[in-house]
């Protein structure tokens, strides 16, 4: 009677064990199809890298803390949930390396834009108005055709550097 008890518990506990799995590989799936996908050259090596620095750190904060128990054999486990822990923390600082500040630097730039080519206008003296461009920047590379003697005998190509 014992040993068949042991085994149904055994079964009821691989049957747990496969539903777990089958859930967590649905969750993934579906997470992985869902979310929106966003083409970011190296957000995929940021993430793993930010949570392995996580880990790390974790398994480190969690060794340092043995250091000052009277027993530190009995708790080795600290360093386990110190990693867990790290991981936990370099997951968020992943997600927000990858997706909030792109976002950011994306928001500045526009702002940037926008405010670079944003058209002032100004009452002059005779009472109408004059457009005034605030700030333009020519673009840092220019191919432009080579003219000579009302011909085109070629192209040019200009890389500007430095611009005073």
């Amino acid at each position: 009677m014992v040993a068949v008890d042991f085994t149904s518990k055994l079964r009821n506990n691989i049957k747990m064990q496969l539903s777990l799995r089958t859930l967590v590989i649905v969750l993934i799936t579906s997470l992985g199809l869902f979310c929106p996908n966003t083409s970011r050259a190296d957000g995929g090596r940021e993430f793993l890298l930010s949570c392995t620095y996580g880990v790390l750190a974790g398994a480190l904060v969690g060794a340092a803390s043995l250091a000052v128990e009277d027993n530190p054999s009995d708790k080795v486990h600290r360093v386990a949930r110190g990693a867990s822990l790290g991981l936990y923390g370099g997951i968020i600082l992943g997600l927000y390396v990858v997706y909030v500040v792109p976002a950011q630097i994306e928001a500045n730039e526009n702002q940037e834009l926008e405010e670079q080519y944003e058209e002032v206008i100004e009452p002059d003296d005779y009472g109408s108005f004059q457009q005034q461009m605030r700030r333009y920047e020519p673009p840092k590379l220019s191919i432009y055709p080579v003219i000579e003697n009302n011909r085109v005998t070629g192209a040019a190509l200009n890389y500007s550097i430095v611009r005073f």
